[in-house]
């Protein structure tokens, strides 16, 4: 005998019965929702770039959208549009857009409370592997800046939970300490670029650059969701039909709005900090001029990367796609030469300031060369061996623009360009060994 089936029945059987269990950040106490399915809609193809990229959704405004528009970004509407050279941002805007982007997914701080470590844990680990976390000598000018300035002692603090989380992943309170920190370093950072120019010291500039950079060693190891993985090249952002994980690249990317937000106070800056990463001497640190180094492209690099215009007396008959690789390309020819010793880690870094937007938008898109330049610096970056905290991405994500870039054939092409992509593609497996 079949009985009538009661509400409760029939709502089962048209969907699933799924209860959220969820906790706040600010205490321990837990709360159930019921599972609420996303609403669905329409996908479009037709929005900006740089919308695409974020899955936000893009009212389409011609030429700016009101996102870009909102958050000073540049507008493109396809490919072709992205290889022209967009203007950089007017401000630090673009800053501020990037910096909300890099963040670490480590869940809620439970009962280890919101900070996660203790101060003092932290500090006693700095000090005691300064040397293994920074690969500098311990610098008295550093740690008196983290003691007179709160955003460079929170820099400090997230790094020394940041390699705790490296040498004990399984360890839950230094993932929180990292994510704490973490979060006090963009939010401070945000809060300096809001200010006027005109309220800024020399100080303010100093600390802000010194964070900026050292934020790099945050973004650039691995997550621990990412580091049980780390052989694999499969979990690489390269090859992932998305584009999460990147967040390093947004923020090496803002540093050029960044530099730019203090002109005033960027000499003394760099004359200040530039000793304590690259050594005593300016001849140790400086790099040549753009124009000079460029004189050292050799002509199958000139030739790939569509900058033969710079032997040319006339340099205005450059096209859109030559101008946008000039920079990373003159960058690489100056590292490919620098010796892999621990503290010049600090120098290679520096490529990724030269990228500008329309370089990432190229990345954004999967292009092959510009994949090509972005897996030839993790090929240099492998030169240095044990640094805790390049040593797995870049492996990794050299190793997937390979398999990447020969699952696209180029070498196979008939012809001069593929016969030009086969020598390049050999450059690129071999550089990790010259």
């Amino acid at each position: 005998m079949q009985y009538p089936q009661t509400s409760d029945e029939m709502m089962l059987k048209s969907e699933p019965n799924y209860q959220v269990l969820s906790q706040t950040l600010d205490g321990p106490n837990l709360r159930v929702r019921r599972y609420q399915k996303r609403k669905s809609h329409a996908k479009t193809r037709s929005g900006c770039l740089f919308c695409k990229a974020k899955k936000v959704k893009c009212d389409e405004g011609r030429p700016i959208c009101e996102r870009c528009k909102r958050n000073g970004r540049q507008c493109s509407y396809n490919v072709a549009m992205s290889r022209a050279l967009p203007q950089e941002p007017p401000s630090h805007l673009g800053l501020i857009s990037s910096l909300s982007a890099v963040t670490i997914s480590t869940g809620s701080p439970r009962h280890y409370g919101m900070k996660g470590t203790s101060n003092l844990e932290l500090i006693q680990h700095l000090l005691a592997h300064w040397t293994t976390i920074f690969h500098i000598p311990c610098d008295t000018r550093l740690l008196s800046m983290s003691q007179s300035n709160p955003l460079v002692e929170s820099t400090m603090l997230a790094i020394a939970a940041c390699h705790l989380r490296h040498v004990a992943p399984n360890v839950t309170q230094y993932q929180f300490a990292e994510f704490f920190y973490q979060t006090q370093v963009v939010s401070g950072i945000r809060g300096l670029l809001n200010r006027p120019v005109t309220s800024f010291v020399q100080s303010d500039a100093d600390g802000l650059l010194l964070c900026a950079t050292l934020l790099n060693i945050i973004t650039f190891a691995l997550p621990r969701s990412r580091e049980t993985n780390k052989a694999k090249s499969s979990v690489s952002w390269v090859l992932e039909s998305n584009n999460d994980g990147r967040a390093w690249l947004d923020l090496q990317v803002a540093l050029r709005p960044l530099l730019l937000h203090m002109p005033a106070f960027l000499e003394d800056t760099i004359n200040f900090l530039a000793p304590i990463f690259f050594g005593g001497e300016k001849h140790t640190w400086e790099f040549q001029k753009m124009s000079e180094a460029a004189n050292a492209i050799p002509p199958n690099w000139a030739k790939f990367f569509e900058l033969n215009y710079l032997y040319m007396k006339d340099s205005s008959k450059s096209n859109g796609r030559g101008k946008v690789f000039e920079k990373p390309v003159t960058m690489l020819i100056q590292l490919r030469d620098l010796d892999p010793v621990a503290f010049n880690i600090y120098k290679s870094i520096q490529f990724l300031a030269k990228i500008q937007q329309a370089f990432r938008y190229l990345l954004l898109e999967r292009d092959s060369k510009a994949l090509w330049l972005l897996g030839y610096w993790f090929g240099l970056l492998c030169r240095f061996g044990d640094i805790w905290w390049s040593e797995q991405r870049s492996k990794r994500d050299h190793h997937a623009v390979c398999v990447l870039l020969r699952q696209r054939r180029h070498g196979e092409e008939p012809g001069e360009e593929g016969i030009l992509w086969a020598e390049m593609m050999l450059e690129l497996e071999m550089v990790t060994t010259q």
